[in-house]
Order: structure tokens, then C-alpha cells, then sequence
């Protein structure tokens, strides 16, 4: 879990990172290598990403450990940061950012403020389900690369058909998708003015 947890974490901050740099040097040499990083990191199978950073990247600074979650994160930021880059992308291109170019707004105001509060919108709700996939990759991954957790105890579980401990696993996994679902619906209404209308209206209809 504590991996889970970090990759996460880590692939969140990443993955909007990179999003938004490549989508704000867009066709520069920057924006190429992270829309080339994204694909080779999301293409690689996450256990042999984390051998290539425990061996061949860097070897002598972390073990298998310390790599898993690194790789995770490196996988789970890939599809983020791609769809975050379409998104800024999208609303850089509104009139509505012309329009505050020409009015002297500052590029740091307007990227925090006002294409920000409307690029991540689409990214909360994909964000919501990072954790769930960080953590089935997980599980593979500690099983592939015979690290302890849960990974190594699910496939013991499965092996002995212990249906308990899988039942306890999935209601676990279920309960915290939804409760991130939950959490992106209220970002989601705390960025968009448009949710939080529709939702005032629906109450008076009411």
C-alpha cells in the first residue's frame, strides 16, 4: 500500500507536470521528449521499467524496492500527462485567452487561473482512478519481480483459494474507488462554476 500510495502520488504531480510544460512549449524540444518519454514509459510492461532503473539507469542509488515504485509512477503518469497536454491545449486555443493575452494578463496568472481551473476538469475525473491502477499494476509487478506485499500475497491467496482475503482485497479496492469518485466530484465542482450552477438549480427545482 505504501507504494501504491507513493507512485501515485508521484505520478499525479508528474503527469500534470509535464502536461502542462509541453503543452505550453508546444512543438518545442521539450514537448517532444516528454510526448516521447510518455509513450516509450506507458509501453513498457511496469516490472521491466523497473529492472531497467534498478540496473541500467541507476544501479548504485536504488534496488528493486525503490524502483517499483518509480516505474509505477513513470507508467501512471504517461497517459496523464498526454491527456493533460490535450486539454491545455484545447482551452489555450478558447477566445476567451486571446482575449486576456490582449488585456496584459500576466502568462503565470493566466495559466494558474483561468485555463487551468478549466484544462483539469476532464483530468480530475482520470486522475480519480489512478490508484486503482497504480495498485493492480502493483500486484503484478511485486509478483513478477518477487518482492514482499501484496502482490506476493495475493497470487498466495489465489493459489490456495483463500476467498476471504481475496473478498477483503476487493472490498477494500471498491471502497476506495469509490471514495476517490466521491473526492473528484467535489473538485470537479470546486473548479467548474458550471457544476456548481447546475447543482443550485437542481435543488430549486426540488
Amino acid at each position: 500500500l505504501a507504494r501504491t500510495a507513493a507512485a501515485a502520488a508521484l505520478a499525479l504531480v508528474l503527469g500534470v507536470a509535464l502536461g502542462v510544460l509541453a503543452a505550453t512549449r508546444r512543438r518545442r524540444s521539450l514537448d517532444l521528449l516528454a510526448s516521447v518519454g510518455a509513450i516509450v514509459a506507458q509501453a513498457l510492461p511496469v516490472f521491466a521499467l523497473a529492472i531497467a532503473l534498478a540496473r541500467v539507469a541507476l544501479p548504485s542509488a536504488i534496488g528493486a524496492g525503490t524502483a517499483l515504485p518509480l516505474a509505477l509512477a513513470l507508467a501512471a503518469a504517461s497517459p496523464l500527462a498526454r491527456s493533460t497536454r490535450a486539454a491545455f491545449l484545447e482551452v489555450l486555443s478558447q477566445p476567451f485567452v486571446a482575449t486576456a493575452r490582449a488585456l496584459g494578463v500576466h502568462p503565470l496568472a493566466l495559466h494558474l487561473r483561468h485555463v487551468g481551473r478549466v484544462a483539469l476538469v476532464p483530468i480530475v475525473a482520470q486522475a480519480a482512478v489512478l490508484v486503482p491502477t497504480v495498485f493492480a499494476a502493483s500486484l503484478i509487478a511485486e509478483a513478477m519481480l518477487g518482492l514482499s506485499g501484496l502482490g506476493q500475497a495475493a497470487i498466495s491467496a489465489v493459489v490456495a483459494r483463500d476467498l476471504p482475503w481475496l473478498m477483503a482485497l476487493t472490498l477494500i479496492v471498491g471502497a476506495s474507488v469509490a471514495g476517490l469518485l466521491v473526492l473528484a466530484d467535489v473538485v470537479t465542482a470546486a473548479l467548474d462554476p458550471r457544476v456548481r450552477r447546475s447543482l443550485a438549480i437542481a435543488r430549486v427545482d426540488e
